[in-house]
């Protein structure tokens, strides 16, 4: 019997076509005419914490718009997953305990990838020094490493997160498909 593949929680599809719908109005119809309708119908019925196959919406959004502008919107829709209440209850006590800055927010995202993601590996942080860090996506399934718009969707999760806390930072970023690994190293200037 093989593993099941990789799952997500209902929201960030329907927030991430939400999000297309106010970004891309003249492209949107035609970014959901690239989704399979059965799987489009599951992602709008669903309720939000319902796991769901990922729906194929970034590489939907590529094939549309082109990678540069998949990078730029990632970018920008990332960022909104530390509001998500899945995520704002860790980010809240992550805020009080340690302030906001990059390395509290990386850390909130890799605690809350195994409550938005299943059977899509796990994520941890690495701290390298102020104001460097090393997050990495480990044990990813070989679909994932394989698929140019996720991995175009994980460089947009990076620099927005490094955007949402005006850090100023750059990172570099590694796809290692042996090791079933992507890792970022992160930068930023730790005195804000």
């Amino acid at each position: 019997m093989s593993a099941p593949g990789p799952l997500m929680r209902a929201r960030s599809a329907q927030e991430f076509l939400r999000f297309l719908a106010r970004e891309e109005p003249a492209a949107i119809s035609r970014i959901r005419a690239r989704l399979d309708p059965q799987v489009l119908a599951e992602v709008e019925a669903s309720i939000p914490t319902a796991w769901i196959a990922p729906p194929r919406i970034a590489e939907a959004t590529m094939a549309e718009l082109g990678e540069t502008r998949l990078k730029e919107l990632m970018r920008r829709f990332f960022p909104s997953h530390l509001e998500a209440p899945l995520l704002r209850g860790f980010a809240q006590t992550a805020q009080r305990l340690f302030g906001l800055g990059p390395e509290t927010a990386f850390w909130v995202y890799a605690k809350g990838w195994a409550h938005m993601n299943r059977n899509a590996g796990s994520a941890r942080v690495e701290k390298l020094g102020p104001g460097r860090a090393r997050f990495h996506l480990e044990d990813l399934p070989a679909s994932v490493l394989s698929d140019r718009a996720i991995i175009l969707a994980y460089e947009g999760l990076f620099t927005g997160l490094l955007d949402a806390m005006a850090a100023n930072g750059r990172f570099r970023y590694r796809v290692l498909p042996a090791a079933r690994r992507v890792e970022a190293d992160l930068e930023w200037d730790p005195a804000g």
